[in-house]
């Protein structure tokens, strides 16, 4: 890894010095200290800076979002991909608003890697004031950590925090928290899935990512980073079931096992995510999640 002093600066000091000096001649050196603190973040790496952008990929404005993040190498929070899978889970959209997302941000961004995940943010309601129903918040967080991206997790999504007065919108999904624990399911689900990311598996942190079966209901995507792979599986059905044949994935065939310990209670068909982690090339490939009750044969079609 380079040393500090072999660093190269970016934005470089020419840029940041002749930003400055443009804002003083052109009548705008209100500006200057913001820049100044912007430029010395960067400055102390390291750091992380990420812009907003608010629309979803119809928005006529899509493509200079696209332009700003290829151009400038500044990450998006990924706003078209967090309102698609609100859409989905909070108001029971099906799962092809989420894949038709994916599909045309990944083939417009350079870094879609690099976008910014979300479930709830300052700005929106939280989930919970959408569709009051947990297993949907830890269906989203689940996707949150394994989809392509950077994850963000919002203060007391792990707690499931919310007040839906005025239908949950500002300033009701910032309230303040008066107590915390570790032992909530989305609290627990969180620590395992970040676990996972940071640890010996390479492919939620810069796999790629490919839809492997879909319905209006169940969306399974597969992450790959070499030999390193994830499958994950969810259904947001509450009362259906569905038989996955003709699976294609890395991963070879076979039975799998909880990650999670049972966290969630695999037993069940629908209402559930399933997420099997191993190498390509690997036997000792595990599942660790079963958010509610998935079965441990439901994969036995899986083929490479």
């Amino acid at each position: 890894m380079p040393t500090a002093s072999t660093l190269t600066l970016v934005p470089s000091p020419q840029f940041q010095a002749a930003t400055l000096t443009n804002l003083a001649s052109n009548g705008h050196s209100g500006e200057i200290p913001f820049y100044e603190q912007a430029f010395s973040i960067y400055n102390n790496a390291p750091s992380f800076v990420f812009g907003e952008w608010y629309e979803t990929t119809s928005d006529s404005l899509f493509a200079d979002s696209v332009k700003f993040a290829n151009k400038s190498g500044m990450a998006l929070y990924d706003y078209p991909l967090g309102l698609a899978l609100r859409d989905v889970l909070g108001s029971g959209n099906s799962f092809t608003e989420v894949d038709s997302t994916l599909n045309t941000e990944n083939s417009s961004f350079t870094w879609s890697n690099d976008l910014i995940n979300w479930v709830d943010n300052q700005d929106q309601p939280r989930l919970l004031s959408v569709d009051n129903d947990n297993n949907r918040l830890n269906e989203a967080l689940a996707f949150d950590l394994t989809a392509r991206g950077i994850p963000t997790i919002y203060y007391g999504d792990e707690q499931y925090l919310h007040n839906d007065t005025g239908g949950g919108g500002t300033p009701y999904n910032r309230l303040w928290m008066s107590s915390f624990s570790t032992s909530t399911t989305a609290y627990q689900l969180i620590s395992k899935l970040s676990a996972l990311r940071t640890g010996t598996n390479d492919a939620l942190a810069y796999g790629t990512q490919t839809q492997r079966w879909m319905n209006s209901d169940v969306y399974i995507y597969e992450r790959q980073f070499f030999g390193d792979v994830v499958l994950v599986a969810m259904n947001k059905s509450t009362s259906q079931g569905y038989s996955i044949t003709g699976l294609n994935t890395a991963l070879p065939a076979g039975n799998y096992s909880d990650y999670l310990g049972g966290l969630l209670s695999g037993l069940r068909l629908f209402d559930l995510i399933v997420v099997i982690v191993g190498r390509e090339r690997d036997e000792e490939t595990k599942l660790f999640h079963g958010n509610s009750k998935a079965p441990r044969g439901c994969f036995s079609n899986i083929h490479r």
